[in-house]
């Protein structure tokens, strides 16, 4: 079977890997450290997407979000077993490497947990690179394009013959300005909102991804 693309981007949080209690305990846990009235899982879906630091200047701005945002890493990198793959994503990514496609993740989240996510659910060797938010300067985060097009000069692979996939508008958007084709995911934290960013594509499950990045 012959692919129309050469390379495939994935964003990690909620595409890649279940999340949802990896992120939201993490917060818990640091709002619960610095007395900070505590936050709901439906209330943490409006942040999805943003940095860290950036979602606590609104959380707290009135306190240092550097410490905040270094407390709640500290949490996830001790509790790594948080992150876990959604039960299609080792098969889909063996299929698209099976088929000689290049594969890259790239997040918002910091490089520190990001690849041991990765490594510790057994993601890690289908991705050829991986871009995080260190990578870039914070002000070419997700939606900017840039993650997008570095990820897509380390893999050598030209945007139209690329598709990037994501559960937010921010993937989406990244994605479309970095020229590439898109997939938005509806079982991550947008559901069927992502339909809003208007992706070149909607899928339910990752598998389905199968019959688009493959012809």
């Amino acid at each position: 079977m012959q692919s129309k693309f050469q390379a495939v981007i994935f964003d990690i949080d909620h595409t890649l890997l279940d999340t949802e209690q990896f992120i939201f305990q993490a917060y818990v846990h640091t709002l619960k450290t610095y007395n900070l009235p505590a936050i709901t899982e439906a209330d943490l879906k409006l942040f999805m997407g943003r940095s860290l630091e950036t979602t606590y200047e609104e959380i707290a701005p009135q306190l240092n979000t550097v410490e905040l945002s270094e407390t709640h890493r500290v949490f996830q990198a001790k509790n790594l077993h948080l992150a876990i793959p959604f039960p299609n994503t080792l098969h889909t990514l063996q299929k698209i490497k099976e088929h000689k496609l290049k594969v890259a993740a790239v997040t918002t989240r910091s490089i520190r947990n990001s690849e041991e996510t990765l490594s510790v659910t057994g993601i890690m060797p289908f991705i050829d690179t991986v871009i995080s938010k260190e990578h870039v300067s914070p002000q070419e985060l997700k939606p900017h394009p840039r993650p997008i097009l570095l990820a897509l000069e380390n893999l050598k692979t030209a945007p139209s013959s690329a598709i990037t996939i994501g559960d937010t508008i921010y993937d989406i958007e990244a994605g479309r300005r970095a020229g590439t084709k898109t997939i938005g995911v509806t079982y991550g934290s947008s559901g069927k909102h992502i339909s809003e960013a208007k992706p070149d594509f909607i899928v339910d499950d990752i598998a389905d991804i199968l019959s688009i990045v493959l012809t």
